[in-house]
């Protein structure tokens, strides 16, 4: 909504939800998305699926070209961005939270300000040539793998425990 060349140029699949029975907070997004999207085509809201169901949306879209994008002001860290990521799609998330440490601006995904609507859109817009960016995904792919399965974060996690815990004893502080 608001930008025709992103409107006739992508469909909008929106996952997440309850569609039969919302809450009062998922009624009033659902309306604020009927009346921003009033007149466009391509627009599908899937409501909650299951894990392995969204899984094959995001293959799907990987496949195809298609972009990732957390409207979120802020992500404090961003599993489904990671998902996303580990399917191969270019992501589009918030600057501000925990993206930001994982996510190479440019490279591997875009990130923007999710509180203001033209960044998100001009997000979108910058990562569109990231789509056929030669081993982009397959260097994502591996990213995740290295980088974000539980036990490399459980790795990381422990290193810098034991680095901080050495820095603490050697200065004479209590642990």
């Amino acid at each position: 909504a608001g930008a025709p060349d992103l409107r006739n140029a992508y469909n909008l699949l929106v996952i997440g939800g309850d569609l039969d029975a919302p809450s009062g907070e998922e009624q009033e997004i659902l309306t604020e998305i009927q009346v921003a999207a009033e007149g466009c085509e391509g627009l599908l809201l899937a409501g909650h699926r299951p894990h392995i169901d969204t899984a094959r949306l995001l293959a799907y879209a990987a496949g195809r070209g298609g972009i990732y994008v957390c409207g979120s002001a802020k992500e404090e860290f961003g599993l489904a961005i990671v998902e996303a990521l580990a399917a191969g799609l270019v992501v589009v998330a918030p600057r501000t939270g925990g993206p930001s440490t994982y996510i190479d601006d440019g490279a591997t995904g875009v990130l923007v300000d999710g509180r203001n609507a033209e960044a998100i859109r001009d997000g979108i817009r910058r990562a569109v040539p990231l789509v056929d960016l030669p081993g982009r995904a397959d260097r994502v792919r591996q990213q995740v793998m290295d980088d974000m399965t539980i036990e490399g974060m459980a790795i990381a996690l422990t290193e810098l425990y034991t680095r901080s815990t050495r820095r603490r004893v050697a200065a004479g502080a209590p642990v």
